[in-house]
């Protein structure tokens, strides 16, 4: 990536695929870490933090119980130490990276966006 940042930054490759129908999200200007509209962004300008990602999405769309088709951010947090992650399902097809696996410790929440 031309930021440096890794792939496995969830909130990074989340940002990556809804700046698609969100352009907004793409903050491009070659500066490294600044923030825009009240998100930390790297150099190629997506978001860097699961949490910040997930407050502007509740601004953008509903929660929601369950996945349909459509687009949506998931949110997942561990509850213990305050660890958030993100990913994006669009019509069933997940984007993003991994799951976390944190038992019972871990709340997830469905933000429907288009």
């Amino acid at each position: 990536m031309p930021c440096g940042y890794i792939e496995s930054d969830c909130a990074h490759e989340a940002s990556k695929y809804l700046q698609l129908y969100f352009p907004v999200l793409n903050a491009k200007d070659g500066t490294h870490q600044r923030v825009v509209n009240g998100l930390l962004r790297c150099g190629c300008g997506l978001v860097l933090r699961a949490k910040e990602l997930f407050n502007w999405a509740k601004q953008q769309g509903k929660i929601v119980n369950a996945l349909g088709s459509g687009l949506y951010l998931v949110y997942e947090e561990n509850t213990e130490n305050g660890q958030g992650h993100v990913y994006v399902i669009h019509n069933h097809q997940k984007y993003g990276n991994g799951n976390y696996n944190w038992d019972k410790s871990k709340y997830r929440v469905y933000i429907q966006l288009k």
